[in-house]
């Protein structure tokens, strides 16, 4: 996702593009949410540049944030390893953003590499497809947590 800050209306304006996502988790536990997943698994994800797939694959939106906002940009591992309810569950019972960014990259890869789950939203895709197949995504992934005291 690309951000952009407008300071004169506390308002993020986003582009993301295939497997990256937004969220904006409040005080109360209301978020708002901009994350694509696939369907079907065996769909790469879209892509930038020479042979990729335009600037017509990007989502764009914008976001009003108030004090005490929590804004979440990661990439599809993330959102296939986990829920939205447990990102939120892990960002609500850590209060220092470096250890909360690390704790969540370490928990959505143990969840993907364990064989013994069949609970992940990407195995859930697979299974429906006839797969068999336990554990998660396994790629790369990256996060950014942001934390809006305006």
């Amino acid at each position: 996702c690309l951000l952009f800050y407008d300071h004169s209306s506390n308002t993020i304006h986003y582009g993301c593009i295939g497997d990256s996502g937004i969220v904006v988790i409040r005080e109360y536990g209301d978020e708002f949410a901009d994350i694509e997943t696939y369907n079907d698994p065996e769909t790469p994800p879209k892509q930038l540049g020479i042979h990729g797939d335009g600037v017509d694959a990007f989502r764009f939106g914008n976001v009003t944030l108030v004090a005490g906002d929590v804004v979440l940009v990661a990439n599809r591992p993330l959102f296939e390893n986990l829920s939205l309810s447990e990102v939120v569950t892990v960002i609500s019972l850590h209060h220092w953003f470096q250890n909360t960014a690390v704790t969540l990259s370490h928990v959505q890869q143990l969840v993907s590499l364990s064989m013994s789950t069949s609970r992940t939203p990407y195995s859930k895709k697979l299974q429906a497809k006839g797969y068999g197949r336990p554990g998660g995504l396994l790629e790369d992934i990256a996060v950014l947590l942001l934390w809006f005291d305006h």
